[in-house]
């Protein structure tokens, strides 16, 4: 389980408990994340959140992977997520997607939930990279990816299905000799 503060936010798992207040800021946010993050469009009801919520619960206790929001220090609001794919421990590495729900972008949420992840994955698990997967078009997510040292790796064309179309992707990673602490 995920703790981790900085002094704007703090990470915690999402639980059963989260799915209502989970679900409203996808909603509210559905029509901005739509088109890099499609799963948004699969939140269509509390049991929806609930079950999203769960298949990275499941992970979490297998201890490979998991649902982390990104909480306000201050009063405690959900302001995004982080999830973490399955881990290859064989090569000690993972991958990572996340999204900041629109009413709080542009705050430097991002960026500190980002260095928080990292520092949690390279010091507590130990792992040695992690990797991220962003549309071409998201130049939000590029630039924080990118001020964090993750550093690009590839081009995936035709890579993800978004509103019946598809899109291009980059491939960034971080390895712990490169994360700026």
């Amino acid at each position: 389980m995920i703790k981790a503060k900085g002094p704007l936010v703090y990470l915690r798992s999402l639980s059963q408990k989260d799915s209502l207040l989970f679900f409203n800021k996808v909603q509210k946010s559905t029509f901005f994340l739509q088109d890099t993050l499609p799963w948004v469009l699969d939140i269509q009801s509390i049991s929806d959140a609930s079950r999203f919520i769960e298949t990275y619960s499941f992970q979490e206790e297998l201890d490979n992977g998991g649902l982390y929001g990104v909480f306000s220090n201050k009063n405690h609001t959900l302001l995004g997520v982080f999830y973490q794919h399955w881990i290859h421990w064989q090569h000690l590495s993972t991958a990572i997607a996340y999204c900041i729900f629109e009413e709080h972008t542009q705050k430097g949420y991002g960026s500190e939930a980002l260095y928080l992840l990292c520092q949690y994955l390279f010091r507590h698990l130990k792992l040695n990279r992690i990797e991220a997967d962003i549309a071409e078009h998201n130049l939000q997510s590029l630039a924080l990816v990118q001020k964090l040292n993750f550093q690009k790796e590839g081009y995936f064309r035709e890579y993800a299905m978004s509103q019946s179309k598809l899109s291009n992707h980059y491939r960034y990673a971080l390895l712990q000799r490169d994360f700026l602490e």
